[in-house]
């Protein structure tokens, strides 16, 4: 049979209650013997000192007692309370995700998906070294300016899609960023327990369609508006682990943003390093240039076979 932690603290107060009754009667035996000539009622003179003895003890413990249970009470109440706050939220995006229709998530997946395909496309071309070559030649410019502005273009076209989609999907996304806030504010000042916090992270995973996940991470990663919802979103492991990324088990990411999903918003291994970065990236987030995005805010880069780096953003520096 388990015993319960409650349990346990309560078996614990009794044990120490009947250790200190044992010890005042022998300290009374000590203080108080057989042959006291002081008085001839020996048990009453024992009794008397073994009451000094407990009194005060008890008298102390019973206070501390009450004291955890008000603190006790406290903290179920605030947890409640989150739960409540929480499950209200949830029920306003379900309602605000239902009045959105499929064709709705569908036009805005496609047309990220060609442009995320265009952005693919010339990341990779980079490693092509004949290719560049050959074109700079054909052309008699520089490719890479070429591309480097082109990539410039993509990230604000992506970001421009969500600003013309926003009449849509600003409710839905203001929301989930909210639910976001809520659950990494009282997770890290300590008001909700790492399993209540998982548990409310996989029943909002839960709610959200594989087509949607496409759209949230985008919208994190690209947009202006969406910046403050990826901080939230970093180190949550809300798109899975490393091996839910690897088989792309919520969602089909782009292949060149893997690296960036498995080092940012995989949960550390030590939770308190995930807390400290998420801590430390909402500060930057506040000093950062207003048409920053998460890419631009985090410096991500992608690493070309030649070992160089270019960084993916917005073109903005943070």
């Amino acid at each position: 049979m388990r015993i319960k932690g409650k349990n346990v603290s309560w078996i614990l107060y009794i044990l120490g209650i009947l250790g200190l009754v044992f010890f005042a009667v022998i300290l009374s035996g000590i203080v108080i013997p057989d042959k006291n000539s002081i008085s001839d009622n020996l048990i009453l003179e024992r009794t008397k000192l073994i009451i000094s003895i407990l009194g005060p003890t008890l008298t102390l413990v019973v206070f501390i007692r009450t004291i955890q249970i008000q603190l006790e009470s406290s903290k179920n109440l605030i947890r409640d309370n989150v739960s409540k706050d929480f499950y209200n939220l949830l029920n306003l995006f379900t309602k605000i995700q239902g009045k959105l229709e499929y064709k709705d998530f569908t036009n805005l997946n496609d047309s990220i998906s060609k442009k995320m395909d265009k952005l693919g496309e010339n990341l990779s071309l980079r490693n092509n070294n004949d290719t560049c070559k050959k074109v700079n030649l054909d052309l008699k410019t520089d490719y890479l300016t070429t591309m480097n502005k082109e990539l410039d273009g993509y990230s604000q076209t992506l970001n421009n899609y969500f600003i013309n989609a926003y009449y849509q999907f600003g409710s839905y996304l203001k929301v989930f960023h909210r639910i976001l806030k809520l659950l990494n504010s009282k997770y890290e000042s300590n008001d909700i327990s790492y399993q209540d916090y998982r548990m409310y992270i996989g029943i909002l995973r839960g709610q959200i369609e594989n087509y949607e996940f496409y759209i949230i991470f985008i919208n994190a990663l690209f947009t202006n508006r969406g910046t403050g919802m990826g901080v939230e979103l970093i180190k949550t492991s809300f798109f899975g682990d490393d091996l839910d990324i690897s088989l792309k088990q919520h969602f089909s990411h782009p292949d060149f943003l893997e690296d960036v999903l498995k080092e940012y918003f995989i949960e550390d291994t030590k939770r308190y390093k995930s807390i400290i970065e998420r801590k430390n990236i909402r500060e930057t987030y506040k000093k950062r240039n207003k048409e920053s995005n998460l890419l631009s805010l985090l410096k991500v880069e992608y690493k070309l076979d030649s070992g160089k780096s270019i960084q993916i953003s917005n073109g903005i520096k943070s």
